[in-house]
């Protein structure tokens, strides 16, 4: 094959960096026909102003970051994983932009042409040719002359689809370093719990467990983010096709949203054949480490503390506001929230000698007799005490997955698809289509206590339970159980 002359509109490519780019001439007055400057052994910038955009170190930042993240943040378990890929594709993409600052016209200066066209000589320098390479010294990457890459369209496709794969390879990077940690901590807890026995039964386990965390794996890849993924996937391997070909067809993108599942039998071969590199490896790895669940656990965990932090607004506002204004008592008897949301009367001291009885009425120490209150119930503010959403939320969706909790199966799936926000009870809601209401029930109502902190210490999802909404009213009624145990609603008639 014959080399071609090399011009300033021919592309290159450096395999250390995400850009192709053509060169820079230095000299301006020796041009081809078409008014093209010659290329010479002098030239060595590119003509773009991130030059090659250096990818070294998005490989490195990315494991920087995730090493951080699963260092400090505060929580553990498969957890971790998810954590190490987040902060492992930001690493990588913080790399990128910093690669791209240090390749520039900087690099110019630590390039070597490793050959050139002696017999061609274009202003007393030889030119270079498509059969030459040039080395960049600071990294030991070659940069040679890619001549599928014929105009800036096909430049920009590859190079988008380069950074793409760099940020998926920091994701499972990140995610190995997050499988570390998670077995890391997760090992030191069992020696720590019973020492080397109790380490060989969580190694066991997990051994026991690679079966199901392939299952919830698999499943996740076809979920939201794993169809996003997917499609990001399909778009950069059509996105590369294009660059280095100049066509690309909806079969590159097909092949794309499969590439997990090619990789994975690639990867399979490489490592069978003695070739594995340490892709193959953590992409064998992740088929059967808990990934899905640690997605899952995280966002669990996200989701809970952005409802904690909700609620906790919500009732530092109520709080506040019914400080300043009467607050209604609740009218009815027979509906669960009437039981539930009594309100805190401010001015509701305990006289010296009193005491209060299990229904909350004021009763003299001594003689066991009843008292007046110290100040008329109709001239006192109220607080009233805001029901803590997250823990309901817990308790509804803990008795949706739990399938001795009696239930009904339009109810599992009402929690279901709304998350645990609402309560299966046609009254309240009224998408709810099933034939039986239920209420969320405390095992303790939370008007035997007095203050909010009391409240709060019994509004507790392991203190609920989702039952039938007639039981839940019977058992507050005339001698029902919760009647019985802890007396009536100060409003109960």
């Amino acid at each position: 094959m014959v080399n071609k002359i090399i011009t300033e509109k021919d592309f290159w490519t450096c395999t250390g960096g995400n850009v192709p780019a053509p060169l820079q001439s230095v000299q301006q007055s020796t041009k081809t026909k078409d008014g093209k400057n010659y290329i010479t052994i002098v030239d060595t910038a590119t003509s773009s102003y991130i030059d090659f955009g250096c990818n070294k170190l998005m490989l490195i930042m990315a494991i920087v970051a995730a090493v951080i993240a699963v260092a400090v943040v505060a929580t553990g378990g498969a957890a971790l994983i998810a954590v190490g890929a987040i902060a492992g594709a930001a690493g990588a993409a913080a790399g990128a932009v910093v690669g791209g600052l240090i390749c520039g016209q900087i690099a110019k200066m630590a390039r070597v042409w490793l050959g050139s066209k002696d017999n061609m000589i274009v202003q007393g320098k030889p030119a270079i040719t498509s059969g030459n390479e040039m080395k960049c010294m600071l990294f030991g990457d070659k940069i040679s002359h890619a001549p599928d890459i014929k105009n800036w369209w096909q430049a920009i496709s590859l190079a988008g689809a380069n950074y793409v794969g760099g940020i998926l390879e920091g994701m499972m990077a990140g995610a190995a370093v997050g499988m570390g940690g998670a077995f890391i901590s997760g090992g030191r807890a069992a020696f720590v719990e019973g020492g080397t026995p109790a380490l060989s039964r969580a190694a066991l386990e997990l051994l026991k467990n690679m079966p199901k965390n392939f299952g919830v794996n698999a499943v996740e890849s076809f979920g939201k983010f794993g169809l996003t993924l997917r499609g990001v996937m399909g778009a950069q391997n059509t996105a590369a096709t294009y660059g280095t070909t100049g066509t690309a067809t909806v079969g590159d993108f097909a092949a794309g949203t499969v590439a997990m599942e090619t990789g994975a039998y690639d990867s399979f071969n490489n490592i069978k054949e003695g070739k594995g590199t340490w892709q193959d490896f953590v992409g064998m790895a992740m088929m059967v480490a808990p990934v899905g669940k640690g997605k899952r656990d995280l966002e669990s965990e996200i989701s809970k503390k952005a409802d904690d932090a909700e609620g906790k607004k919500a009732e530092d506002e109520a709080t506040k506001k019914a400080f300043n204004q009467e607050v209604d008592a609740p009218k009815e008897v027979a509906e669960f929230e009437a039981f539930e949301g009594e309100p805190l009367i401010q001015s509701d001291l305990i006289p010296e000698g009193t005491r209060r009885n299990s229904a909350g009425r004021l009763i003299d120490s001594k003689t066991g007799k009843f008292v007046d209150e110290p100040n008329s119930l109709s001239n006192t503010k109220k607080i009233a005490y805001k029901r803590n959403m997250s823990e309901r939320k817990k308790a509804l969706l803990r008795d949706a997955n739990d399938p001795n909790s009696g239930l009904s199966d339009d109810a599992r799936k009402y929690i279901k698809d709304n998350n645990g926000n609402k309560v299966p009870d046609k009254k309240y809601n009224k998408d709810y289509k099933g034939s039986d209401d239920y209420a969320v029930h405390h095992e303790e109502p939370l008007y035997t206590e007095k203050s909010l902190e009391g409240k709060k210490t019994l509004d507790k999802s392991d203190k609920m339970k989702t039952i039938p909404k007639q039981d839940h009213i019977d058992t507050h009624s005339y001698c029902g159980n919760t009647y019985h145990k802890f007396g009536p609603h100060q409003n109960h008639k």
